[in-house]
């Protein structure tokens, strides 16, 4: 699946696991930049209404948006998901690249660990963040901190599997699977995690998958079959 920018692809991951965070960053923060406008229009006795009512007030209302620094980081985070989403679009769709790489297995025991990977992705990727406020310097040194450490650890370990945008955007699943195949007439057997868009109970009507090898601990499930 990544092997040839086996690292770029991890960092990519990463970022787009944190999608369900940009989306908070965002209310957060257009909150915030609603109420500080709010206020300002009351001390200066305006409307909303009496803004819209012209196309130079309009404009003069945007340019003033530029003195918050929430409008930055609302931008910001807007652009870094629809860029990163795009990307790997790019990047699910290139699996077809490698069909050749695809190989049988037997799946001899399987278990769906998504709901147990998401909740800690909450617990540890999530909550941890939530309370760091973005438009001080402190917020976000605290936040670029956390952030490196965490992506380091993801990159390192391939926590790639610990993504809900994975589950959410293209319906992959991470079980835990017991495995076996053929080698030169003997018979491996291994344990490894497998991405998969199948069903569990899929497994059991039909234990032959064809996968491609991410790394040691995980494996990617697709369409080999069609060579």
């Amino acid at each position: 699946m990544f092997k040839k920018t086996i690292y770029k692809n991890r960092i990519l991951l990463f970022l787009t696991s944190y999608i369900p965070l940009y989306l908070i960053i965002i209310v957060q923060n257009s909150s915030s930049l609603w109420n500080r406008v709010t206020e300002i229009l009351v001390d200066k006795s305006l409307s909303i209404e009496e803004i819209l009512s012209s196309k130079s007030s309009v404009i003069l209302s945007v340019k003033g948006l530029a003195y918050f620094v929430e409008t930055y980081i609302i931008v910001f985070f807007i652009c870094l998901s629809i860029v990163i989403l795009i990307i790997m679009k790019k990047m699910i769709d290139g699996l077809e690249e490698y069909k050749e790489d695809y190989f049988t297995v037997t799946v001899v025991d399987i278990k769906n660990k998504s709901h147990e990977y998401i909740i800690s992705y909450f617990s540890v990727y999530i909550f941890p963040f939530i309370t760091i406020n973005l438009s001080t310097v402190s917020g976000v040194i605290q936040f670029a901190i956390m952030w490196g450490i965490i992506g380091y650890v993801y990159v390192k370990n391939n926590l790639i599997y610990i993504n809900p945008t994975l589950n959410i955007l293209y319906k992959y699943n991470i079980y835990e699977a017991k495995m076996e195949y053929i080698d030169e007439e003997s018979n491996v057997i291994f344990h490894a995690n497998i991405l998969s868009k199948k069903d569990e109970s899929m497994f059991t009507s039909n234990k032959e998958v064809y996968v491609i090898k991410e790394s040691d601990n995980l494996y990617i499930e697709g369409g080999g079959n069609d060579n």
